[in-house]
């Protein structure tokens, strides 16, 4: 049974989140996310990056959203900043895609496009996209 790391900004991806650490349990796996967490001590940011490096796998949601930038993330969002520690960890990365990211639909904090296609953006510098890599 392996551990994956459920990462997603969360307002807007709830149902997404719920869904798909019950599939993950469907397959055996135990899925962790930030809504497992009781109170803790630590900052929230390194609590995330510490569960995905001990992770086996990671899963990105991306919606219409880029998320919330943290002191200790920036210019990052959490969830960018997660997905960066699991490139680091080089732990096998699944990237859904949510209908309205599909669409382009944009906000304020950032646009699909610039989540998951690669494309930097000035709000946050880096593109995503350039290092996912497909795992069976």
């Amino acid at each position: 049974m392996g551990l994956i790391y459920v990462s997603s900004t969360f307002r807007d991806l709830q149902i997404e989140r719920q869904e798909a650490a019950a599939a993950i349990r469907r397959l055996g796996h135990q899925a962790l996310a930030m809504e497992d967490y009781g109170a803790f001590s630590e900052r929230p940011a390194s609590r995330c990056r510490a569960d995905v490096l001990r992770s086996d796998a990671y899963v990105l949601i991306v919606g219409s959203r880029y998320g919330s930038v943290a002191r200790e993330t920036a210019p990052l969002s959490i969830t960018h900043y997660e997905y960066e520690a699991a490139v680091e960890a080089n732990i096998p990365i699944f990237v859904y895609m949510s209908c309205e990211a599909r669409r382009g639909r944009s906000t304020a904090t950032g646009t699909p496009r610039e989540a998951a296609g690669g494309v930097s953006s000035p709000a946050h510098g880096r593109a995503w996209g350039r290092r996912v890599r497909r795992s069976v």
